[in-house]
């Protein structure tokens, strides 16, 4: 593993707080969903601060924060969501620190039920689940079936996406921040460290849940090459962690795989014909993963490679 992340505290914790961390880029309608959501919490019985990292220092997103009453760290110049969580989390005095998005809704129990699950383990993710949107399209339905199965992450990976995740602020005092190097995959690696160092408890809490927006075609195939582009670059930060797709993961990508379970959700939410569109979604995004994956293989080879010869 490359070495840990520079990270450290300015202000010292008050005794059973909680810390509330929402990154936002130029999403400022998205962040007033979320802060509007959380102005609505219930049983607060412990301090309780918001701190919105503004990752560019927008002034739409300024503006959000003055007319919602929130602490405002400014990110400027942007670089990325892990590193603005790093910026936030350093200003902050929870004992006790909640993670999540702007765009995100939140239930009126969801700081109680986060800081109460925290009694409990060191590091809690809860379920992600898509607002129902009025115009039901395969791209939502994509969503359902497959995106954010947050208990598995935590059973086979060991992680929680920084979406809906609490944390004690005593995991990020012994084991440093996020990579703020990753664009991507900072919250996979994040949870990885803390299991591997054995110190702490990771639990899932079924109570804790979120609601986000589904997103659209195009944005899910921004999101993939975002995401993608993160895997590779982990890969090389952190060796002994991830390991880096080779050409046998890109050509089992090409090979069509029957999805039963992620069919049988969405053909009994939306019908048979909304089923064949979602395998014929799910196939495309697969192989143009490989394609990004197998341009990446290519671009490693050096400048004799076709992907340089291209340029």
């Amino acid at each position: 593993m490359t070495e840990k992340p520079s990270f450290a505290f300015k202000n010292p914790a008050i005794p059973a707080s909680l810390s509330v961390i929402i990154p936002a880029y130029e999403d400022a309608a998205g962040l007033d969903e979320t802060l509007r959501s959380l102005s609505r919490q219930k049983g607060i019985s412990f301090p309780l601060e918001i701190i919105v990292a503004n990752d560019g220092g927008a002034e739409d997103i300024s503006k959000v924060c003055r007319a919602r009453s929130v602490r405002e760290v400014l990110v400027v110049p942007n670089g990325g969501s892990y590193r603005a969580r790093n910026l936030a989390l350093a200003e902050s005095r929870g004992e006790f620190v909640g993670f999540v998005d702007a765009n995100i809704v939140v239930p009126p129990n969801w700081c109680a039920d986060g800081r109460h699950a925290l009694a409990q383990a060191d590091y809690v993710g809860g379920p992600i689940a898509f607002i129902e949107p009025s115009v039901k399209t395969v791209a939502y339905y994509y969503q359902v079936a497959s995106a954010f199965q947050v208990q598995k992450y935590m059973q086979v990976s060991h992680f929680a996406p920084t979406a809906n995740l609490f944390v004690r602020r005593g995991v990020f005092e012994a084991l440093s921040g996020f990579d703020e190097r990753l664009r991507s995959s900072g919250d996979m690696e994040f949870g990885i460290r803390v299991f591997e160092s054995g110190r702490f408890k990771q639990a899932f809490c079924a109570a804790v849940e979120v609601r986000h927006p589904a997103r659209t075609l195009s944005e899910l195939r921004r999101r993939q090459l975002r995401v993608l582009e993160g895997f590779q670059l982990r890969a090389r930060l952190h060796p002994g962690m991830f390991v880096q797709p080779g050409w046998g993961s890109v050509l089992r990508a090409l090979i069509p795989v029957v999805r039963v379970r992620e069919i049988l959700i969405v053909m009994k939410r939306g019908g048979l014909w909304m089923a064949f569109q979602f395998y014929l979604m799910a196939y495309s995004l697969r192989a143009r993963g490989a394609i990004i994956n197998a341009r990446s293989l290519l671009a490693l080879r050096g400048p004799g490679s076709a992907a340089n010869l291209e340029k």
